[in-house]
């Protein structure tokens, strides 16, 4: 069966209670395309839902790394510390949708803090096929991506908030696969606000993170990534945005002084640096 073919698709006009379609998806199979015609859900609870297709050998692999992180009772302190540069995985359900019981993935939401997030989904490695895949497969991986290999990365989605128009802008698919070494940066800047220093702000924030995962893969032996993505998510609000630095801004300056009275001999007591948490998360 072609991958992009809809067979016996599911009537998404009838979801049950609680369920909607998620807005932010920006990559993976979307409603009305590949199996069943499913996406991404998101239910009110919080959680995203994945659908889980078990006879797809892939989606069980992505089952049981996720149980093996979070559902694992060895500890690691490697795996624990992995965990926290994922989704909470909160197990599996299934739901019924026009009469066909799906299973799902239950996932934490990470753009459930923002109020309108703008979403970067891009997958790490030149390489998006796995260890003893098929000609074919791999041909297929190839030209969705003619230079994913060279430049290392692939920006398979991207979703935007325009506070003037008051709206998400995704771009186009197809423009995304076809970046070369040559127009990746630019195409990466569109990601960003109008602002140059919200921009410092926000990019400081994921270049720390960044590091924080860079230095986890230098450590770990025990896991292999083929075609995983790296998540961003910052808030698309600029306003949020200047409220939040008046507040830290604020809070510096109060600490600063507090550092002063106390005269303390240890340069870090008492001084609380800015949090990006209420911003980033990736």
């Amino acid at each position: 069966m072609n991958d992009e073919s809809i067979k016996n698709p599911v009537n998404l006009d009838n979801l049950p209670d609680g369920v909607e379609l998620f807005p932010y998806q920006v990559a993976g199979h979307k409603h009305g395309k590949g199996r069943l015609g499913l996406g991404i859900l998101r239910h009110k609870n919080g959680q995203i839902l994945k659908p889980l297709f078990e006879d797809n050998g892939r989606a069980v692999k992505e089952m049981t790394f996720y149980e093996s992180v979070f559902h694992n009772p060895l500890t690691d302190p490697l795996v624990e510390e992995l965990a926290g540069f994922l989704p909470v995985f909160y197990g599996t359900k299934c739901i019924n949708i026009s009469g066909k019981d799906i299973k799902y993935l239950c996932l934490e939401d990470v753009s459930g803090t923002f109020k309108n997030p703008s979403v970067l989904d891009v997958k790490i490695g030149p390489i998006t096929y796995e260890i003893g895949a098929s000609k074919n497969k791999i041909n297929e991986q190839r030209s969705k991506f003619v230079h994913g290999e060279v430049c290392g990365i692939r920006v398979v989605g991207m979703k935007v908030y325009d506070e003037e128009k008051q709206l998400h802008i995704a771009q186009d698919r197809m423009y995304l696969r076809q970046l070369s070494p040559d127009t990746i940066e630019s195409a990466l800047s569109l990601y960003f606000t109008k602002d140059k220093f919200i921009n410092s702000l926000i990019l400081c924030g994921f270049i720390h993170k960044l590091l924080q995962i860079d230095d986890w893969f230098s450590r770990q032996r025990r896991f292999i990534f083929i075609g995983s993505s790296i998540l961003f998510v910052y808030e698309g609000t600029l306003s949020s945005w200047k409220d939040w630095i008046q507040r830290e801004l604020l809070n510096c300056s109060n600490n600063i002084k507090n550092f002063d009275k106390e005269k303390s001999n240890n340069a870090d007591e008492g001084f609380v640096q800015p949090s990006f948490s209420f911003a980033i998360w990736l």
